[in-house]
């Protein structure tokens, strides 16, 4: 399994649906050029011109794809029998999800499903997130500046939820769902279940390294809370507040009371 890779497929998604605009959709009148068979093409003499000849179609572009990805991940010496995927965190979308699963019509998704307001105050109070935006703000950040991240960081939270919730329903068999409380309070079932979903030999459950992993202390939060704001309960607060605005329709105003 290997770590975050810039999502990678969302690049290729968007790439794929300009593709798919103007050679996979046979009723897209403007498209001018015409995939064509180059073979026959080049055995026969060419009488006449023909204009926008290319070899192009969907299809190839999508297998071009496929074996572009595999380049990236899979090492040539990877034994038949070795499955292998990723793990990423930037595919909050249900057309990306729908792309990789046509690149991949075989492979299997396991989506890790989070409490928002809990998913909420890890991600705030995570090195990474809080120490660049204290460095833009001088060493501190208003609760202005605070409401306006949270209001982003739940928006893409809310839709990932709805991304899971349909592409669960899309991709049936394919598709499973785990929660982080299991998968942190009960590590072992929950890796049978996973394997279990992609076909696996319950055997190859590892339960040393599995146990290494949970007892690892991987220290991904602040140490201190740079402001009382910060703590972990505010933020839930902050984040189940932001969950009743939005019932509401009334974010923009909950943004403003920061003021």
């Amino acid at each position: 399994i290997y770590g975050e890779h810039e999502g990678v497929f969302n690049y290729l998604r968007e790439l794929s649906t300009r593709m798919y605009a103007r050679f996979g959709n046979s009723e897209n009148k403007q498209a001018k050029s015409v995939a064509i068979d180059m073979n026959v093409l080049h055995g026969d003499v060419q009488t006449s011109w023909i204009p926008y000849a290319n070899q192009f179609s969907y299809q190839s572009f999508i297998s071009s794809t496929r074996d572009y990805v595999k380049s990236l991940f899979v090492p040539s010496d990877l034994p038949d029998d070795v499955r292998w995927g990723f793990k990423e965190i930037r595919y909050r979308s249900v057309e990306t999800i729908n792309f990789m699963s046509c690149v991949f019509p075989r492979a299997y998704f396991v989506f890790l499903d989070r409490e928002p307001t809990d998913l909420l105050a890890s991600n705030v109070r995570a090195p990474w997130v809080i120490n660049p935006k204290l460095k833009e703000n001088d060493g501190s950040i208003t609760p202005l500046q605070l409401r306006q991240h949270i209001n982003r960081v739940m928006t893409h939270i809310m839709e990932f939820g709805e991304t899971i919730n349909y592409s669960h329903k899309v991709l049936g068999s394919r598709s499973l769902v785990v929660t982080y409380d299991d998968m942190k309070n009960k590590p072992e079932a929950t890796v049978r279940r996973i394997l279990t979903h992609v076909g696996e030999d319950q055997s190859t459950l590892n339960m040393g390294r599995l146990n290494a992993a949970r007892e690892s202390k991987v220290g991904t939060e602040i140490k201190r809370a740079v402001a009382p704001m910060f703590e972990r309960d505010n933020l839930k607060k902050l984040a189940r507040s932001w969950l009743k605005a939005q019932q509401r329709g009334a974010l923009p105003q909950w943004v403003k009371r920061g003021r």
